[in-house]
């Protein structure tokens, strides 16, 4: 729902928006299920597409939640002034990945532990 929102506001503001999700399809293999987040290629294939379609010189604002909030950090660490990206904005980002799962799996019971895995043993059970 937060990114509907965000975008509504972009668009209500003037912007257009393009979102990049990283969820997987039942079509992918479990290797492209799982998100590395030290590839940023993805995000950078991204900035590309969207300068073809709109012109070298468009101005592209990130903002990333959860999870993609600290995928887009890492693109930017890694790319700095290359980046392509005027200004960006991490909102919820886990910075200690391990500490957030420890986290998660105290106060949810394990919930999360448990989705992932059904997630990625699926292939295997097919």
């Amino acid at each position: 729902m937060y990114i509907k929102d965000i975008c509504g506001v972009a668009l209500n503001e003037g912007y257009e928006a393009a979102v990049l999700n990283h969820h997987a399809t039942k079509n992918e293999t479990l290797e492209q299920r799982v998100l590395d987040m030290s590839d940023i290629s993805v995000i950078k294939n991204a900035i590309e597409a969207i300068r073809e379609r709109y012109g070298a010189d468009v101005e592209i604002y990130g903002v990333g939640f959860s999870l993609g909030a600290n995928h887009l950090l890492r693109y930017l660490g890694d790319n700095h002034e290359e980046s392509g990206i005027k200004a960006a904005i991490s909102i919820s980002n886990p910075f200690d990945c391990m500490a957030t799962c420890v986290r998660l799996r105290k106060k949810f019971f394990g919930i999360y532990d448990r989705s992932i895995h059904a997630m990625l043993s699926r292939p295997f059970l097919e």
